[in-house]
């Protein structure tokens, strides 16, 4: 099951980096999750984009088409929104590119809350 949807092409035919045991997961909440929270039963949200005033760094891998020109529509309605674009990443950039990840996401959060690491 689990090796089935990691053959996806928007995964690059990769699996996750970090082991995933089925047992460790519960199918209730997961089917759950799936059929509650898709895209295509969120709310369009492009138009609100132009009210967020906070620095928005938007994250795509290179390979995701979908999630590629999602990010470009988004970006162009974001005032203080930045695109990454993670060259030969598919759709699970912050696994993929752990630590160019992280160097494109700690600035971000420093720069718009204080926060330190």
């Amino acid at each position: 099951m689990i090796a089935d949807w990691n053959r996806q092409p928007v995964f690059g035919g990769k699996s996750p980096l970090a082991p995933r045991v089925e047992s460790h997961f519960s199918r209730k909440a997961l089917s759950f999750a799936l059929k509650e929270w898709s895209l295509g039963k969120q709310t369009a949200i492009i138009e609100d984009l132009v009210k967020l005033s906070c620095p928005v760094l938007w994250v795509a891998g290179e390979h995701d088409a979908r999630y590629v020109t999602q990010a470009k529509m988004a970006i162009a309605k974001l005032p203080k929104g930045e695109l990454w674009i993670a060259a030969k990443s598919y759709h699970r950039v912050p696994w993929e590119k752990k630590q160019a990840f992280e160097g494109r996401v700690v600035p971000v959060l420093k720069e718009s809350s204080g926060w330190e690491v």
